[in-house]
């Protein structure tokens, strides 16, 4: 993770929201030992004092203690080879994975997937889940019949839910070189009718390049999400891609 973060491949956001990234600058990172012998990861970064203001405000404004969380991913099973069609990842303390498998199997067979879970190491985590759709299927499938599969998708994990979960997040993106390149959404929706109707726009909206934008679910219609300045070595981590075959198999 040190790593990662010092080479800039690591985004910064608000709370996890892709609503709200930040731009980091002059970034180093790297590893120490506690007194109690475990092993951190510290980080230095300049940035735009308004914008860290804001940060801190809503930290005292919680009571948190401060510090950072992150969010990693654990594939747990594969159908075919990447680069995958969708690669979709459920938050784990939410949709566990039998559900998320339950849900893929209903997909054609004919798409490559690959299945995981998302762990966010933050307080409270949303139920979020991120779903990546390869190139080739994004380019080859009409929006009409995209939209209908992702909405089918998005309903079905969102059915796994208990009664008083909140409105889950869904993440969709399209990974390109360079990253800047990479489109990606955001889409909260309380009803089905609403998540519904966002997800049969979701193809067009990431057929643009180098987009970000979130569902606004009470004025029903996608906000942009403004541009931060991010230097050229602070690049946002990749994902998968296309292609296609048959049969899942677990993970070891």
């Amino acid at each position: 993770m040190a790593e990662v973060i010092a080479s800039g491949g690591l985004p910064m956001r608000f709370q996890h929201d892709l609503a709200r990234p930040i731009a980091p600058m002059n970034v180093t990172a790297g590893m120490e030992q506690m007194d109690d012998g475990e092993l951190a990861v510290w980080t230095e970064f300049d940035i735009d004092e308004e914008v860290w203001g804001r940060f801190e405000a809503e930290r005292l404004e919680a009571g948190a203690p401060g510090g950072f969380s992150f969010s990693t991913t654990e594939t747990f099973a594969t159908r075919g080879k990447p680069p995958y069609d969708l690669a979709i990842a459920a938050d784990a303390s939410y949709f566990p994975a039998p559900a998320t498998l339950a849900t893929a199997e209903t997909l054609p067979p004919g798409l490559s997937v690959e299945l995981a879970e998302l762990f966010q190491f933050s307080w409270v985590p949303e139920p979020k889940v991120l779903i990546e759709i390869g190139m080739a299927l994004l380019m080859s499938t009409p929006s009409d019949l995209l939209g209908l599969l992702l909405s089918d998708v998005a309903n079905r994990l969102k059915a796994q839910l208990k009664e008083d979960a909140p409105a889950p997040t869904f993440e969709l993106r399209v990974s390109r070189t360079p990253k800047t390149r990479t489109t990606q959404v955001k889409i909260t929706a309380q009803s089905d009718e609403g998540l519904h109707q966002a997800m049969q726009q979701v193809p067009d909206i990431l057929r643009a390049e180098g987009q970000a934008a979130f569902w606004d679910d009470q004025a029903r219609h996608w906000q942009q999400v403004a541009a931060v300045q991010v230097p050229p070595d602070q690049a946002e981590l990749g994902a998968s891609e296309p292609v296609a075959q048959p049969a899942y198999r677990s993970e070891p």
